[in-house]
């Protein structure tokens, strides 16, 4: 407010010109006498000043309320119109678009094509700015909307090509799938000609109205999905800088091998695959140009229990990916009837399948197997041609193309984009690889480019979620599982007749003498990979003798899979707990499953605890939290002060451990690290010397300079002593726009502010800000979906998104239902009944 009034030209201006005039005259007056007189005409005039001030504030703060208001009512008239009947080409027949209290969706239609084409109807009622989005992201045009500012991210895309890759996959699919893309298509642009009102208020920061979609920007969002899911190549960057800089033991340290008995998803000598041998000795080593929505790369838990194991004698599911908690979310749940069947869970904006789910025969979930499908190459320019690089026989020329990357109001950047024989030159765009560049190459003459399974012509990965929402059995099922390329997924499985399985499909590449731990020279090999694991060696299961599978991106094959697919596996530490959980049971029910998918005690702190509570403290307030933490089960609670404690402790020892060894690395080691720690604390003592002081420091004095600085960093933050501070007053769920986030005052009105359990490790997802102390320990990224599947009964199943179903600031819709994710309360998609809160017939044109 006080920025609109000292630019306003009125009274307030006004006043604020006359201060100096005060000044002068006091400096006229005599010091005697006349002090009293001269301090009364300085309060007459500073009270003036005030009231007018205050006026103008008042009468500024009414305009732009009437303003705002007029904006709102305005902008509320744009809302999509959710009951009546509306008119509409495409349709071979009518629809219901039923809506209950909370705003999700049912959708009853004649046939599949019909059902495709509403389900884009509602996709673009409810989601249209997020379509848009997703439009722009790939296809590189987010400066033309925000300026300069997102040029390094359109570069990259365009480097990229996701959206070429798209438009070019489009012939090779089903022509079953191109008839469903076109009728998704239809359906959002039919919502785009009925529309009437303003478009939501996202567009007038695109400064643009909508376009007709098209097919191809479908396929667009499982491209974006792969870049998300992909992570190796920010790993590879990262061990490659470190490299420079740590000794082959010191990295160990760094990335200390997973325990022989750690939790895998296939043991033994596997079920799969022993038709084949090795293709070589398992490996030795070991393992920001994104915007932020993308910087959190995909987590989740999947488990299925065979019947044997449930009161119900069939199998249930539970399946919940852990992603960064936007607003608008990804998911968008959806039941869809017909007169062949009925399908129920989610959709996303831009799919016109259910990507997870249930049939009425088969449900499957999903999880990110951290599987290594991306390599980094160094290409050396040609010292005598800079146009050319260099290979084993010869030098030959970049790939060019020259693009317009537009800025917005007619202005335009001139980019020519580089490609080698391995892939785009990603050192072109991003300052990542730049750096990385500057750490292994420091006299210069290279590139990094990218080697990607994504990036493979003839992507059919589209036929793979067609098929997976008609499949009826494993075979069904183990065909769709055929045509998905990328990203790679595991995939759960449970049917009907109590069968249960799980499959990990998507390319995945042989390595020829490298492990992709590291970028590689490209000018000493011909080719970087032989070839692609065979899909029927990838990994699978059905019906294990043990009926039980479990998945949380921990290991997923033991030391007989013949193929090396990933250097290094994430923390099994949520794995752990649900196994931990599942076996304390010989059967379990919905209401326990739902259960496990909240629960938020940590195996990780209990692991670590033990060693940490042997820390030197001094002081009864480091003392104190040492009996406290002594005292805690490990529980995430959001009503806690241990788990704040603990988690502040984590960090200061990470940075206390780390920050110390890695200088101006140690930005490439900012995270939790839980499992380096306690290998330092385990086998690694040295680590624990601090070396900006003259004494040698024991682990167990480190650690007590770690507590004392964690209580001081809570107290710092929370303005409270630590005692009177909770987990839950600094981990909080906000769910920021998408878009307005990034404007003043209106992104802060559109984010909630939800006290959350669980962390990083826990399975109850909840991965808290480490680094960045004006947000420390915000929850950014977490379950985005709770389901569990019941094959008795799949009405029976449960649900659960955040934040809501619609993307427009102002529906009421938004947020429905942020809380009850919160709160750990799930919803059937059964349908409203006959008396939903809305109901909106489609009717085609005659």
């Amino acid at each position: 407010m006080v920025l609109f009034a000292l630019a306003w030209p009125g009274p307030t201006c006004q006043v604020l010109a006359e201060f100096p005039k005060v000044g002068q005259v006091s400096q006229r007056q005599e010091k005697s006498s006349e002090q009293g007189s001269k301090r009364g005409e300085f309060g007459r005039v500073l009270l003036m000043a005030l009231r007018r001030t205050t006026y103008s504030l008042l009468g500024l703060a009414a305009i732009l309320l009437i303003i705002g208001g007029g904006l709102v009512l305005w902008s509320r008239g744009g809302l999509p119109t959710l009951d009546g009947e509306a008119q509409v080409s495409g349709l071979t027949a009518p629809v219901e678009i039923l809506r209950d209290d909370r705003g999700i969706v049912t959708i009853r239609a004649a046939n599949p094509t019909d059902a495709r084409f509403a389900l884009g109807y509602v996709h673009a009622q409810d989601r249209l700015g997020q379509l848009e989005m997703l439009r722009r992201v790939v296809e590189g045009r987010l400066a033309e909307a925000v300026g300069r500012r997102a040029l390094p991210f359109d570069k990259l895309m365009l480097s990229l090509d996701l959206a070429g890759q798209a438009e070019r996959s489009l012939p090779a699919l089903l022509p079953e799938t191109q008839d469903a893309l076109d009728a998704y298509a239809r359906g959002i642009n039919a919502y785009l000609e009925q529309h009437e009102g303003p478009w939501p208020p996202e567009f007038y920061i695109f400064g643009a109205d909508p376009e007709p979609w098209r097919p191809a920007a479908s396929l667009m969002w499982g491209k974006l999905k792969a870049l998300q899911l992909s992570t190796n190549w920010n790993q590879e960057e990262r061990y490659a800088r470190l490299a420079t800089a740590l000794s082959p033991e010191q990295l160990q340290v760094l990335f200390p091998d997973l325990p022989a008995d750690s939790a895998t998803t296939l043991t033994g000598v596997g079920r799969a695959w022993r038709e084949s041998g090795r293709t070589g000795d398992p490996a030795e080593t070991w393992l920001a140009a994104l915007p932020e929505e993308l910087r959190n790369p995909g987590a989740s838990n999947a488990w299925v229990l065979s019947g044997d194991k449930t009161d119900s004698g069939k199998p249930v599911l539970a399946s919940d990916p852990h992603l960064g908690l936007t607003s608008p979310g990804i998911w968008y749940p959806v039941r869809i009837e017909m007169p062949g069947g009925v399908l129920a869970g989610v959709s996303s904006p831009g799919v016109p399948f259910l990507v997870m789910g249930h049939n009425g025969h088969i449900a499957w979930g999903m999880t990110t197997p951290y599987t290594d499908t991306q390599d980094l190459v160094r290409e050396k320019i040609d010292p005598e041609d800079p146009e050319r690089y260099l290979t084993p026989s010869g030098s030959e020329p970049f790939e060019t193309r020259t693009v317009r990357i537009p800025l917005g109001d007619d202005e335009f950047e001139k980019v020519t984009l580089r490609r080698t024989r391995f892939g785009p030159v990603i050192s072109d765009t991003t300052t990542s690889s730049v750096a990385t560049l500057d750490r292994v190459a420091p006299d210069g003459g290279e590139v990094l480019s990218l080697a990607w399974t994504a990036l493979q012509e003839a992507d059919t990965s589209a036929d793979a979620l067609l098929l997976l929402n008609q499949a009826r059995n494993w075979d069904d099922f183990v065909g769709a599982m055929s045509r998905l390329k990328a990203p790679q997924q595991n995939i759960f499985f449970a049917d009907v007749d109590g069968n249960i399985g799980f499959y990990t499909p998507g390319l995945s590449p042989i390595r020829e003498g490298h492990d992709g731990l590291v970028p590689v020279e490209g000018w000493t090999r011909e080719r970087i990979w032989s070839g692609f694991v065979p899909f029927e060696k990838m990994p699978h299961a059905l019906n294990p003798a043990d009926g039980l599978l479990v998945n949380a991106n921990n290991r997923l094959v033991g030391p007989d899979y013949p193929y090396e697919l990933a250097a290094q596996w994430p923390p099994p530490h949520r794995a752990e707990r649900i196994l931990e959980a599942l076996a304390q049971d010989s059967r379990h029910g919905m209401d326990g499953m739902m259960a496990l998918q909240l629960d938020a005690r940590s195996s990780m702190a209990r692991e670590l605890l033990p060693y940490l509570l042997d820390a030197r403290v001094e002081g009864a307030e480091a003392e104190e939290a040492l009996r406290r933490l002594a005292d805690w089960d490990g529980t995430m609670a959001a009503d806690a002060a241990e788990p704040l404690l603990f988690s502040a402790w984590l960090r200061q020892i990470n940075l206390a451990l780390f920050a110390d060894e890695l200088g101006e690395l140690a930005d490439d080691f900012h995270h939790w690290n839980a499992r380096a720690i306690l290998h330092v604390l385990r086998e690694a003592p040295a680590w624990c010397d601090l070396q900006d002081t003259p004494t040698v420091e024991s682990c167990n004095e480190l650690l007590g300079i770690a507590l004392n600085s964690a209580i001081q960093l809570i107290e710092a933050r929370g303005g409270d002593g630590w005692q009177d501070l909770t987990w839950g007053d600094f981990h909080k769920a906000r769910f920021p726009h998408q878009v307005f986030r990034h404007v003043p005052l209106v992104g802060g009105l559109l984010s909630e502010e939800l006290a959350t359990d669980g962390d990083f490790y826990t399975v109850s997802r909840g991965t808290p800000v480490f680094a960045d102390k004006g947000r420390l320990f915000e929850h950014v990224h977490g379950a985005s979906l709770r389901a569990v599947y019941d094959l008795s009964d799949l009405d029976n199943s449960r649900f659960m998104v955040a934040p809501g179903i619609s993307g427009h600031p102002l529906s009421r819709y938004r947020h429905s239902l942020a809380e009850d994710w919160r709160d750990g309360v799930y919803t059937k998609l059964v349908g409203p009944g006959e008396s939903p809160t809305h109901r909106l017939r489609l009717l085609p044109v005659d």
